[in-house]
């Protein structure tokens, strides 16, 4: 005969812990679940944990509240953000102009900024885009 589990309480005055889904996060940032798994991949929301089943991440309030009081936006590259939108990479690319600034106006036929990036001490530049420039180009990035 076994004994049952005993049974786990907290501490008094201590708050549940709250954790959120992909789509719960999604829909309370007015993001597309896809930026929102990307942003756990790249630890924007401390603590999140992908679930073994793949697919899906338990994102903690905490994780959520920091992430909202950072003031650095996430910089993704060209093909990262193509997966994201679900364009060919060729397609993102012909559109993007490189620039110092976000301010800068764009040239014609180019509707997307990515901020040129020094890489390393050859002076080398790489292009990233600001998460702020494709939700200007998707019109706001709610989905």
């Amino acid at each position: 005969m076994t004994s049952p589990s005993p049974t786990l309480t907290r501490p008094a005055g201590r708050p549940k812990r709250v954790v959120y889904c992909v789509a719960e996060v999604a829909r309370l940032l007015e993001l597309p679940e896809a930026w929102v798994r990307a942003r756990c991949r790249f630890s924007f929301f401390p603590g999140a944990v992908e679930l073994v089943d793949g697919g899906d991440w338990e994102i903690p309030e905490s994780g959520v509240r920091t992430a909202l009081a950072c003031s650095m936006e996430p910089l993704w590259s060209i093909q990262t953000w193509a997966g994201l939108l679900g364009v060919d990479y060729h397609t993102l690319y012909r559109v993007t102009h490189g620039v110092t600034t976000l301010t800068a106006p764009l040239p014609a036929g180019k509707r997307v900024r990515a901020l040129l990036l020094p890489l390393g001490k050859d002076g080398g530049l790489m292009m990233r885009i600001p998460e702020s420039e494709i939700k200007r180009l998707t019109g706001g990035g709610r989905r």
